[in-house]
């Protein structure tokens, strides 16, 4: 009877201890609130891409509208990058560079 009561204990104290340890692996974790944190910040992170990408993304929509309704900007792109109408000539000049003078 004194060798039932004492594996009672036993296990009642290991299930005391288990329990107890198992308590603290879910409740408090010490890399409980580092995770937090590091998610926190990449929540923030993508927060801010997201941000950054919509801003780009209407800049392309007004720039996609413009260039299907303003035909002067369409001309001005144009222009930019070196098109000319048919019965215009374009006139390539050399860039000016300034000789040093020489001692005669």
């Amino acid at each position: 009877m004194r060798g039932k009561r004492v594996r009672l204990i036993v296990a009642i104290t290991l299930t005391l201890i288990l329990s107890g340890v198992l308590a603290y692996q879910i409740y408090y974790r010490p890399y409980q609130a580092m995770d937090l944190r590091e998610q926190l910040a990449q929540y923030y992170k993508l927060e801010n891409e997201l941000a950054r990408i919509q801003d780009e993304n209407l800049k392309l929509v007004m720039e996609t509208r413009r260039l299907q309704k303003d035909k002067k900007y369409i001309e001005q792109l144009l222009r930019e990058r070196g098109y000319i109408y048919p019965d215009e000539e374009l006139q390539i000049m050399p860039p000016q560079t300034t000789a040093p003078h020489e001692a005669d």
